[in-house]
């Protein structure tokens, strides 16, 4: 009963997902963008060298707000910008 009572949620919440996503493209609106460090202009990812190649470690810091030791998907402080 209850397995079919959150079946039931989850089909329409998707519904109105994809019906939110839809209003929002007839309206022109686009989508809320995450303010996550890695998609910030200031965001410096840092790389660890593999043989002949570099690979992203996760790890990264900030040149606005000389954050240290941020991470790609931490919320973004109040210097971000977006790429």
């Amino acid at each position: 009963m209850i397995a079919e009572n959150v079946l039931k949620i989850e089909q329409d919440n998707e519904r109105l997902q994809e019906e939110n996503e839809r209003l929002r493209r007839a309206l022109g609106e686009e989508l809320p963008r995450s303010m996550d460090c890695e998609l910030c202009k200031f965001y410096i990812q840092h790389y660890i060298r593999c043989g002949s190649q570099y690979a992203k470690t996760y790890d990264g810091h900030c040149v606005h707000g000389r954050n240290k030791n941020r991470k790609p998907d931490e919320k973004g402080c109040k210097y971000f910008a977006n790429k």
